[in-house]
């Protein structure tokens, strides 16, 4: 795709998120980077919440770099639920810079990411172990049927917030969903991460390498990903379901819109 914003555009932005960072965060003698992985929908925002529950950690999220883009309403106005295609790289390039940046002065990060290769993690696992960094990789794992629902819900809450809604295109969430115990395998096979530890929607410990060394995260994640639904996950599910289609009334959202979830609601129940 075709860049839409100029080099000085993304120096300055760059410059202005550093500064910010920088004044609110100090470097470690130490450091210590923490790489989330899960599909969209997942649940990482709580997952970085409980690590970084003393704010020690800067956190750095693709994501929250949108709205810096210089032209970011009109993008929104012009795309719509697409819009995010055409900001995705310069999150990447913003991220990317500031990733470089802090790891080089040694600041504790936290770096949010899907999964949807293992190449980026093992890049990001060997920079950061040159730079002196103990490196772990902390993976939500959820079916994909919550996290799937878990989009549609982010878009929703967005619109109610007031701001500019992203919705993750559920052929992307399933790419991710359908790749990421391989993804899992490759990282652990490496060896470069110093723990891996997955967790549930709800933060509850599932696996970690440095106590079962010898078990793939892979086996822990497919184990979760097929397992039988419990009863009150089933109710609480459709509780969901329910909850969306009712906040989507209630914005007066058009039969069109509201048709796709209750379509999708019954393809998953």
């Amino acid at each position: 795709m075709e860049k839409n914003y100029t080099d000085k555009e993304l120096e300055l932005v760059f410059e202005k998120i550093l500064k910010m960072y920088k004044s609110s965060y100090s470097p470690k003698e130490n450091p210590k980077v923490f790489l989330l992985g899960g599909q969209p929908g997942a649940g990482k925002t709580g997952l970085e919440n409980m690590i970084n529950a003393k704010d020690e950690y800067i956190s750095i999220s693709g994501d929250d770099f949108r709205e810096y883009h210089p032209k970011f309403k009109e993008i929104n106005l012009e795309h719509g639920r697409e819009a995010s295609k055409y900001t995705q790289q310069w999150c990447g390039a913003i991220t990317e810079k500031l990733i470089e940046a802090l790891g080089k002065e040694k600041y504790n990060l936290i770096i949010e990411g899907t999964l949807r290769t293992a190449e980026l993690p093992i890049k990001e696992a060997t920079r950061f172990k040159k730079l002196g960094y103990e490196v772990g990789l902390n993976v939500v794992a959820v079916k994909g049927e919550k996290s799937r629902l878990g989009t549609i819900q982010r878009y929703e809450e967005m619109i109610k917030q007031g701001k500019t809604p992203r919705m993750t295109p559920k052929e992307h969430h399933d790419l991710v969903v359908n790749s990421i115990g391989d993804n899992l395998e490759t990282i652990y096979n490496s060896k470069l991460f110093d723990e891996i530890k997955l967790f549930d929607r709800e933060n509850n410990l599932l696996y970690s390498y440095k106590e079962t060394p010898d078990v793939s995260p892979k086996d822990i994640l497919e184990k979760e990903f097929s397992r039988k639904w419990e009863k009150e996950e089933i109710e609480e599910y459709n509780e969901r379901w329910d909850n969306l289609i009712k906040t989507m009334e209630n914005r007066k959202a058009s039969i069109e819109e509201i048709s796709k979830v209750i379509i999708e609601k019954e393809e998953n129940l």
